[in-house]
């Protein structure tokens, strides 16, 4: 039990602390230090007081025993990159908007993970966010949001509907590759580039592509062995190579609609 008179936690000061299975974090402590918690692997429980405004990056990367919903309170402001990687037990993750950015590979490797609510003000989720949380079903996206990075939801296996709001101008190579249970998504309307890899391996079975989009880049739609139908927008230039290889089963194409 650490009191909130401490204000912070030093960075690497549990470090491998194999025996440590709980932590009471006092109220008033507003930030825990970079890999404060690292490779804890008996930790399983841990709170976190309303003051919290910073967790630093792999905070608690690689503690697979974690496993309480990681709600981080209104106001918090810094989360750092992998600070809840490969938390193999986290069934859950509750963002406030007051986090503006979720970095790179927050919670790449958290297998565990089922559902995610992020917050209206949340504008960026970065690379490898969410990469390989198998076991994802659901995530609210905020209508704020505007980019997501490269391979940011990628191999989220079990994920099975996605609905981007209007904000949303990018989505980054293979953001959304092997996620091959994906039957509904609705591409935001505001993308007017669809990457390369985008939706590589997906489950999809129609496909509708946004009315400003201009190109599809390379292998954009490779393997998706379910896919029979595409709409293309009149706005369509680009065309990129290997678009639909590897068994995608397209019978109707739609070009050219307003």
């Amino acid at each position: 039990s650490l009191p909130g008179s401490m204000n912070s936690i030093s960075p690497q000061v549990f470090w491998g602390c194999k025996g440590l299975q709980s932590v009471t974090l006092g109220e008033g402590i507003r930030k825990i230090g970079a890999n404060a918690f690292f490779k804890c692997p008996n930790l399983a429980s841990i709170n976190f007081p309303s003051t919290l405004r910073i967790i630093e990056r792999v905070a608690f990367c690689d503690d697979s025993a974690l496993a309480v919903p990681i709600n981080l309170p209104e106001g918090f402001l810094s989360l750092g990159d992998g600070a809840f990687r490969s938390c193999a037990s986290i069934p859950s993750v509750s963002l406030p908007g007051t986090l503006v950015s979720i970095p790179q590979t927050v919670f790449l490797d958290c297998t565990g993970l089922q559902t995610v609510t992020l917050g209206e003000g949340i504008r960026k989720i970065d690379h490898y966010a969410f990469y390989n949380c198998d076991h994802l079903r659901h995530i609210d996206l905020p209508s704020t949001l505007e980019e997501t990075g490269n391979l940011a939801f990628a191999w989220c296996e079990t994920l099975d509907s996605l609905i981007f709001p209007p904000s949303t101008h990018q989505l980054g190579h293979g953001a959304l590759a092997m996620c091959q249970e994906l039957k509904a998504l609705q591409l935001p309307e505001g993308l007017e580039v669809m990457d390369s890899m985008l939706l590589y391996g997906t489950g999809l079975e129609t496909l509708v592509v946004p009315s400003h989009v201009s190109r599809i880049e390379y292998a954009a739609l490779v393997r998706c062995r379910h896919l029979h139908k595409v709409q293309l927008p009149a706005t369509i230039t680009y065309l990129g190579d290997s678009l639909f290889l590897g068994g995608t089963p397209l019978d109707t194409l739609i070009m050219g609609c307003t």
